[in-house]
Parts: structure tokens; sequence; C-alpha cells
């Protein structure tokens, strides 16, 4: 017993220790969900990749959801991860980007420069098939308040590394309704196409969701605590209901139909 009370002592000093040693810049980094929160683009000063005045307001007139995610040009890692996991889940969706969905990457970096801009754009859109129009992938800079305007308004903190010119941040992408309205995060850099789609589903107007896809809306439902979309046991008891019913009418009705011939 009192060997058990040393191993368990030892444990929480170590788990106190690690927890003090964590580095000042991991820290300030995190998210903070501002889900139901319409973003504003007033006083908004962007750029697109080839350097050209961006009205990101416009963006949002085609009645399309959006997967926006944050990240910067010359980063050495952890940016290209989520790219890559967006650009994977793109090519794994059945739906089409640039007709049901755009995709929008917003620099950190208020100094950053088209041709590192353009460089990372080519390489995560040149290999996505003639199904998607790789316009619609838009990556983006601006000056610095523009920056602190849309981190803040997304509750995403992130912080600058003097030392190493880095910018510390998350990996999360941000799904937005065709209003500008945040409908939902979905974290870490590789998407699983099931939770992708559904998430853009999710937060398209209903007006386009085809009827399929409004049943699959129907039978999933997001799981907060595992973060991803979860068969809804309710709602699918409920198909199952409906389905029944209307079988055993089917059945009826042969049944009747066959009664009729033998008379």
């Amino acid at each position: 017993m009192l060997r058990f009370c040393v191993i368990l002592i030892s444990l929480s000093f170590f788990t106190l220790s690690a927890a003090t040693q964590i580095p000042q810049t991991l820290r300030k980094v995190g998210v903070s969900e501002n889900l139901g929160t319409f973003l504003k683009f007033e006083n908004l000063n962007l750029l697109n990749s080839d350097g050209e005045k961006f009205n990101i307001s416009s963006l949002f007139l085609n009645g399309r959801s959006k997967v926006f995610y944050f990240g910067y040009y010359t980063c050495p890692m952890l940016c290209h991860f989520v790219a890559k996991g967006v650009e994977d889940a793109v090519k794994a969706s059945s739906l089409r980007l640039g007709s049901e969905y755009d995709v929008i990457m917003m620099s950190l970096n208020p100094y950053e420069d088209v041709t590192s801009a353009k460089k990372f754009r080519k390489k995560y859109t040149s290999t996505l098939s003639r199904a998607h129009d790789s316009n619609s992938w838009y990556f983006l800079m601006g000056d610095v308040d523009s920056i602190i305007s849309l981190t803040s308004q997304f509750g995403f903190s992130y912080y600058y590394v003097a030392d190493s010119n880095d910018f510390a941040h998350s990996a999360v992408i941000m799904i937005l309704t065709p209003e500008a309205q945040i409908s939902r995060y979905l974290y870490g850099v590789t998407y699983s196409p099931s939770d992708f789609k559904l998430s853009l589903l999710e937060a398209s107007d209903e007006r386009v969701v085809s009827t399929l896809n409004k049943l699959l809306l129907f039978c999933y439902s997001y799981d907060p605590q595992s973060k991803k979309y979860v068969l809804f046991a309710k709602n699918l008891m409920k198909l199952g209901g409906v389905l029944t019913i209307f079988v055993i009418l089917f059945m009826m009705f042969m049944f009747n139909r066959s009664a009729k011939k033998f008379k």
C-alpha cells in the first residue's frame, strides 16, 4: 500500500512538473469555438494570391458553404499538413469544389509575399481533378488589423515566435454557412470524407441539398465529445419505423391484389 502511495505521489509530481514546463508560446495558442457567430468583413484589407485586392464579402453571394482555415505560406511544417488534409478531403468527398462549396486559406503573416502564396497555391490545387474548380480554393493575405479581426471572430489564438520567425497555431478548419455563419470546427490535419461532407451539407442551404443527402443528415449528427459525426440512433429508429410501415402497407396491397385474382 505504501509503495502504491509513493508511486501515485511521484506520478502527481511528474504531471505537475510536465504541466509547468509547457512552453509559454503554446499556452497562448488554442481555439475558443464561436459557433453561430456571423462573421463581419467590414474594413478588411485583403489580397488574393495574385496580389490583387479581394472583397471576401462578395464570395458569400454565391450561396455556397465554405471551408475556412488559417496558416501561412512560408510555414515549414504544420500548414502543409493542414493543406494536405484539406486537399485529400476535397479529393475523397463526393461534393464538388466550386459548385457546392469553396475553400479559403487566410495567412497569419502580415508580411506574406505573392511569390510564396502562388507557390503554396500551386502545390495543393494542381493535383485536383477537372471535377473540381481549383479557382474556388482561395489563398488570401492581409494586414495586421485584418488578421486580428478574423482570428478573433473565429476564436482562433496564435502566437508569433520572433526567434524563429514562425507562427504557433492550432490545426483546425472551420465550416461556414452561405451567410458567413460559423457552423462547425474540425480539428487535426486529416479529415474523414464523411465528416467533411456532412459538415458542409449541414452548413448548406437546405434548398440546394439533394433528397439523398438530406436523408444522410437525418441519420447522422455531430458528437461534440468525439468531435465527429455519428449515427443518430433516435432518428435512425424513426426512419426504420417509417420504412416498416411502408413495407407492411406494400405487403397488404400485394396480398389484396393477389386475393382479388383468385375470386
